[in-house]
């Protein structure tokens, strides 16, 4: 009877110990949720983003956390590389964490608004580094061009897609890229609206398949105002919007 129970308990701990590796092996291998983000309000208005460093390009005027022109109460990051500098294109900046260049397929939400209409305003994905990246900007406001382009060997390589939607300058909005394999989504609301992206229709949709830009880093680029920056794989840890307060999402866009 003693030898059954022990062989009982013996057989009841090997089978805990292969569940405990079961489940850290899944855990590794779905690695789901949030992995970037920043509100900047842990930041010093008047000083660099601390989680972010040029990338490459004409720096400006650089990049600094500044108080938000339409709440004074927030903090944001304003890009300020309006134009190129000789053969040098706009300034772009990244987060310092090299990590990054690793990711593949992701969700990246950011919201931008530009203060002067003349001026363009880019999220950059699956950045290698400057020379090499996906690029998706929001230009001549009124008249709206939204476009998605190429930037490999640092040669721009032409626009993938562009298509009219009219946007205002001093008006909050959220982009959202969505990148699975050779699948490309893009979606823009404003920042005010709460309905979510799954119920916003694509302003592109494309299989871009003639490229080797197949992971890497984020970075906003050019001119304007951005905000409530994440990247996340399948779900959120935490809502970018309200500002982001949950210490989980803090930890992992560390790690």
């Amino acid at each position: 009877m003693e030898k059954n129970s022990m062989k009982i308990i013996n057989c009841n701990g090997l089978f805990s110990i292969f569940l405990l590796f079961s489940y850290f092996y899944l855990g590794m291998a779905w690695a789901g949720g949030t992995l970037f983000s920043d509100d900047f309000e842990g930041d010093t208005v008047g000083q660099p983003a601390s989680l972010w460093e040029l990338a490459g390009g004409a720096p400006g005027k650089g990049a600094k956390v500044v108080k938000d022109p339409l709440d004074p109460n927030n903090k944001v990051i304003f890009v300020n590389s309006p134009k190129w500098v000789g053969d040098l294109p706009e300034g772009a900046w990244a987060p310092k964490d090299k990590s990054y260049l690793k990711w593949t397929d992701y969700t990246f939400e950011g919201d931008f608004m530009v203060d002067d209409p003349s001026k363009l305003f880019a999220f950059n994905y699956r950045a290698k580094d400057y020379d090499n990246m996906m690029h998706y900007n929001v230009r001549r406001w009124d008249k709206g061009i939204v476009g998605v382009y190429t930037r490999e060997n640092a040669q721009w390589t032409g626009a993938v897609k562009e298509i009219q939607h009219p946007t205002k300058h001093k008006v909050w909005y959220t982009a959202q890229v969505d990148v699975k394999g050779h699948n490309h989504t893009f979606k823009i609301k404003e920042a005010k609206d709460k309905t979510d992206f799954a119920k916003i229709d694509p302003l592109i949709e494309e299989e871009i398949k003639d490229t080797k830009l197949d992971s890497g880093t984020i970075q906003v680029m050019c001119y304007g105002f951005a905000d409530n920056i994440i990247v996340y794989v399948d779900f959120k840890d935490v809502e970018a919007k309200n500002k982001l307060t949950t210490t989980w999402a803090q930890i992992r866009r560390v790690n």
